[in-house]
């Protein structure tokens, strides 16, 4: 669902999931919304953006003091800060007074084939080849899982090798030494 928002200047539309309410901001008697951009009375040189997790804290991310960089990363971009992205810089750029071109940010799941994997999830046990049994992978540092061979103690990878049968019989020699079944 698409939310419209009217500001001064511009309309800016939000996306919001179903169900989910926009993030709200209660400062001094007034509401203001996520996007929404204010400055405190008690403060009124802080420049602040309302966005979800603001408590009423006038602090970085949420607030700058006037006069400070718009690029500094906390103010202009927290919630890739706080989703632990890393800047992107071209090798030009000076990080510490220019802005980021972008950011790069960590994967939730990992892929193994075909399959999709959340944080924690396990495979299950090998299937078919000699390689993949007695391991235990787990989608701990994401994009790929992480797969550690289980000691002999644990797993003993010999029980699942499938020796093909030969019936042997009984068999006998004779005092010719003739081999008879």
């Amino acid at each position: 669902k698409r939310v419209k928002v009217k500001l001064k200047s511009a309309t800016m539309f939000y996306v919001v999931k179903d169900g989910e309410k926009r993030a709200t901001c209660e400062v001094d008697g007034v509401t203001h919304y996520d996007g929404n951009f204010f400055s405190p009375k008690s403060n009124p040189r802080l420049q602040c953006i309302c966005m979800p997790g603001y408590t009423g804290n006038n602090t970085e991310p949420f607030c700058k003091m006037s006069g400070r960089s718009n690029c500094d990363p906390l103010f202009r971009n927290a919630d890739k800060i706080h989703r632990n992205c890393v800047p992107i810089y071209y090798g030009h750029q000076k990080p510490q007074s220019d802005c980021t071109h972008g950011y790069r940010c960590q994967h939730k799941t990992c892929r193994f084939g075909n399959s999709t994997m959340q944080l924690g999830d396990e495979l299950s046990e090998g299937t078919g080849d000699y390689e993949s049994y007695c391991m235990k992978c787990v989608c701990e540092v994401p994009p790929f899982p992480t797969c550690e061979r289980l000691p002999l103690s644990v797993c003993d990878p010999s029980k699942y090798i499938k020796y093909p049968k030969i019936d042997l019989g009984v068999y006998t020699i004779d005092d010719n030494s003739t081999l008879t079944l």
